[in-house]
């Protein structure tokens, strides 16, 4: 019986040392894999390891050799186990990636994963404004993301997702933050850009307002009004012809025609009014001297002498060319009543003018003509 005994314990410790505690892979989760990615890994084992053993998971490179192995998840017990793992960030894009298990106590190297697996480099993701990035209302700024093959972007505007699309190109018509995520189709790598701002303004409003009818008689004029603001600027129009000089918010014309204007903002931003039309009819009532206002000489040169009799209120005088543009301004007190107002005329341009006397109560109107 002693003999039995000890042969027993000798055949015992043989098996012992001879035996293979194997580690095989039965799952890998997630492949192919993205540069940087979590995953699972489960295997099994034929003999329990001590409870103080330590698992680690390690990767092959891209042909599949364990020359130089990259260690990636490790897990502590006598096993089996399920090790999370990361593909290092670094890991060269590739094929034919494998897997195998090595245990430290004692210490077993597993055989490697017979399948090979997939790294793909995740995309760049850049996102610049090809146009300005403050534009007006009505109109549209334009994005450029990184362009690849395989690739698709998912757009975002403050953070909320508006397009799907397989183009880097997209145009957009309202302000807000911008960002992009680009999606490769073989792993499903993704990477989202920094943040573009634009900036939409509103555009001005336009109108044109006249001050009384649209029509005119002969000798007088019409003012015509334009919407004010902060910070806006103003250009008249006759039909689509630009009178040139006509920048002010208000102008006054002699002349029918349809006139419209166009007005601009800090921005840049621009908006036309609807045309506005002036007729003009012979009226029976057209006087050109008021009794009470004296010109001469008329035609003038050099100079023009101005002269007012009987004036009960204060006044404003004005001249006008027949573009609308002001050449002369002045302020008349009642107590100046006959009073002779001189102006030096040499420099004005050769054409038709019209001096217009306004009173709280009247509008008197002189239709004047300058030679060279």
């Amino acid at each position: 019986m002693k003999r039995f005994l000890t042969i027993m314990s000798i055949l015992l410790s043989s098996m012992a040392a001879n035996a293979h505690y194997e580690m095989n892979i039965s799952s890998v989760t997630g492949a192919p894999f993205c540069k940087g990615e979590s995953f699972n890994l489960s295997f099994t084992i034929h003999f329990v390891f001590d409870p103080t053993n330590v698992f680690t998971v390690q990767m092959s490179n891209a042909s599949g050799s364990f020359a130089s192995p990259v260690n990636i998840g490790t897990g502590t017990g006598p096993g089996p186990a399920t090790i999370a793992c990361v593909i290092p960030a670094n890991t060269p894009a590739g094929t034919g990636y494998k897997f195998r298990v090595v245990s430290s106590s004692p210490a077993e190297t597993g055989d490697p994963t017979t399948a090979t697996y997939t790294v793909v480099n995740t995309p760049a993701a850049t996102l610049t404004a090809t146009t300005p990035t403050t534009f007006c209302s009505g109109s549209s700024a334009t994005l450029q993301a990184n362009a690849g093959n395989n690739l698709q972007y998912t757009w975002y505007r403050n953070g909320i997702q508006e397009a799907v699309t397989s183009t880097a190109t997209r145009n957009v018509t309202a302000g807000g933050n911008y960002t992009v995520k680009v999606t490769e189709g073989i792993a499903g790598c993704n990477a989202t850009s920094a943040n573009v701002k634009l900036t939409m303004k509103s555009k001005p409003t336009a109108t044109v307002t006249p001050a009384g009818t649209d029509t005119i008689c002969n000798g007088t004029t019409l003012t015509m009004n334009a919407n004010a603001g902060t910070g806006l600027s103003y250009q008249w129009y006759k039909g689509t012809g630009i009178i040139s000089g006509a920048v002010t918010p208000q102008f006054i014309t002699g002349q029918p025609g349809n006139y419209r204007v166009l007005v601009t903002n800090t921005w840049g931003c621009t908006r036309y009014s609807a045309y506005k039309k002036v007729v003009r009819l012979n009226c029976n009532r057209d006087v050109l001297v008021s009794p009470d206002m004296k010109v001469w000489p008329n035609p003038f040169s050099t100079e023009l002498f101005i002269a007012l009799d009987g004036l009960e209120e204060n006044a404003t005088m004005e001249i006008y060319d027949m573009q609308g543009r002001q050449v002369y301004q002045g302020a008349i007190s009642a107590d100046a009543s006959g009073s002779l107002n001189n102006l030096t005329t040499e420099h004005w341009d050769a054409g038709v003018y019209v001096l217009r006397i306004l009173t709280p109560s009247s509008v008197q109107t002189q239709q004047l003509i300058k030679t060279n």
